[in-house]
């Protein structure tokens, strides 16, 4: 399947009305396989006020949806003070628990400020990708390099994660030493391994159910 994430910032003084109507324009305007919008929480950073999940076939599905011309709409609209959107496909995921519900999205936005060797990135990816062998509170994830980005910078990668609840992500995933002590070093400016720029999106949002589910059929 291929999956279109965007995470939409308004401006502060921005009217909640003219906020819903645009959600409402926008997710009207394009016909997805899933059309799922999650509210922003507190603990993102450059995470977004909503966060819009759309699902399609296929990549050829996605283009023929237009759902490009309504981030442009999007984007330009004065309430709007920043988008940052990914289209990706799916295809490096783990669902085990696909009826979750109620929970927390996770989606971390992230580039590299320097050429990566190959090899380099493939032990980058699957060292991220391990992280749930180490963190148990990640219910369900996936990590996928970016087809088309738009925003702050041209995202390489999204790392998605769902939790049973908020403190599944400020908890154990934000103390793990697999985390901290092995992972964080391809984000740490004063380690060798350094390479993923350092401004991210770190976007947690609510969840009614698994958006998730959809990667597994």
């Amino acid at each position: 399947m291929f999956k279109q994430t965007a995470l939409i910032t308004f401006a502060p003084d921005s009217d909640a009305g003219a906020r819903d109507a645009l959600i409402a324009r926008a997710t009207a305007q394009v016909q997805a396989d899933l059309n799922y919008v999650g509210d922003g929480l507190p603990v993102s950073f450059n995470g977004g006020d909503k966060v819009w999940h759309t699902h399609f076939a296929n990549e050829a599905a996605w283009v023929a949806s237009g759902i490009d011309a309504v981030l442009d709409a999007i984007e330009a609209d004065p309430i709007v003070q920043q988008l940052d959107a990914a289209a990706y496909a799916v295809s490096r995921f783990s669902v085990p628990q696909p009826a979750l519900a109620n929970g927390v999205y996770r989606a971390l936005f992230l580039s590299f400020f320097k050429t990566v060797d190959p090899a380099i990135e493939k032990q980058f990816g699957d060292e991220v990708a391990a992280m749930p062998d180490y963190i148990d509170t990640i219910v369900n994830w996936a990590l996928n390099p970016v087809v088309k980005a738009r925003g702050a910078k041209r995202w390489h990668y999204v790392w998605e994660q769902e939790y049973a609840s908020l403190d599944g992500l400020r908890g154990l995933y934000m103390s793990s030493a697999y985390h901290w002590g092995h992972v964080d070093r391809w984000f740490d400016c004063e380690m060798p391994e350094f390479m993923v720029d350092d401004r991210l999106c770190h976007s947690a949002s609510t969840l009614t159910n698994s958006v998730m589910a959809d990667y597994a059929r």
